[in-house]
């Protein structure tokens, strides 16, 4: 997959939605979406619902947290990015994991479980417009590989552990 480093952070639109992977250079990432201004997250600790795009932005910019930004081609409207959250009161080692609304926003096949499986999807079915590094380390060569073990053993590190370095609150 192309990965295009920018040297600022890149231009959030509000026509798409976009994939916001946050620790892209950490195994697992976590992932979260946006549209039109507004960002949704599920987490170990809760959701965020209609965040404004900036206020996450500049957390990111911030904190210098190696991120990247997928811009999918495909439009929502905040209310159905809402309808998929609501089905869920956060990620959980035995449940839903970050991504679990996004495929299921997404429609994906029931193959596509995890992030590397559905930026391929979209790539082979032409839904990424495209993709910025912001922050990133030298020499960045993509998201690192992972399976379902790391995932489910990362969420339950994350339930009985305050985490080290945890995702920094956005409201």
């Amino acid at each position: 997959m192309d990965f295009q480093q920018v040297q600022r952070f890149p231009e959030i639109t509000n026509e798409r939605l976009e994939l916001w992977i946050w620790y892209a250079d950490k195994i697992p990432p976590h992932i979260g979406c946006s549209a039109s201004g507004q960002y949704f997250s599920l987490k170990s600790n809760g959701k965020d619902v209609r965040i404004p795009v900036e206020k996450v932005a500049s957390l990111v910019r911030n904190k210098k947290i190696p991120f990247l930004l997928v811009s999918v081609n495909i439009s929502f409207d905040p209310d159905d990015i809402y309808a998929a959250y609501s089905n869920y009161t956060g990620a959980t080692s035995s449940g839903p994991t970050c991504l679990t609304p996004i495929l299921e926003l997404l429609e994906t096949p029931s193959h596509v479980t995890q992030l590397n499986g559905l930026l391929n999807y979209l790539n082979e079915t032409d839904g990424i417009k495209h993709i910025f590094g912001y922050n990133l380390p030298l020499g960045y060569q993509g998201i690192p590989s992972y399976g379902e073990n790391e995932i489910r053993s990362r969420l339950s590190e994350l339930e009985n552990v305050k985490r080290k370095h945890p995702l920094p609150s956005i409201r």
